[in-house]
């Protein structure tokens, strides 16, 4: 996934943990966990990447979102404090590009389940869940943002959107 900033200053992607020889880093279980990477474009290139600072290789950051307002930053994780398998955090991003210390969006959103795929637009956070109420699978929902970290009980953007399969993410 891939985020870009309002006036497409940087990107921010996710990647895996690679060790300095370019193999895979993987944990002791075998698995691979993300990071979330911001990289500065110029002339359609991105350079000075940056790996954000609350990234740990002992749990994932990724799927990363910024808001049309270029001031927040929201991403899923499964960092520990995490409600269910994986939650949606957000994180301010200042007007000099430093990023603040990540917070869960709370229970409104996220369930025991997995919430995935964030994107916010207009005041409004779009994400993928398999625990609120749905068709089956992950399904595409909406809240309205009351505050920085308060947000309306989640709406299932119903048929025409959701299936009864895995509909993972939604972008305007």
């Amino acid at each position: 996934t891939v985020a870009f900033s309002p006036d497409y200053k940087y990107v921010f992607f996710t990647r895996n943990y690679i060790k300095k020889n370019q193999k895979l880093s993987v944990n002791q279980k075998g698995m691979s966990n993300l990071q979330i990477v911001r990289g500065t474009l110029e002339k359609g290139k991105v350079i000075n990447e940056e790996i954000l600072k609350f990234n740990s290789d002992t749990y994932s950051c990724g799927q990363p979102a910024i808001s049309d307002d270029g001031k927040y930053l929201f991403f899923v994780s499964d960092m520990p404090g995490t409600k269910g398998q994986t939650d949606i955090y957000v994180a301010e991003i200042f007007d000099d590009g430093t990023i603040n210390t990540p917070v869960n969006v709370g229970d409104q959103i996220n369930t025991a389940g997995r919430e995935m795929f964030p994107y916010f637009k207009n005041g409004t956070l779009y994400f993928a869940s398999d625990n609120h109420y749905g068709f089956g699978g992950l399904d595409i929902f909406k809240s309205e943002m009351k505050s920085k970290v308060m947000y309306v009980t989640p709406k299932n953007l119903g048929k025409d959107i959701n299936s009864n399969m895995d509909d993972f993410a939604i972008t305007f």
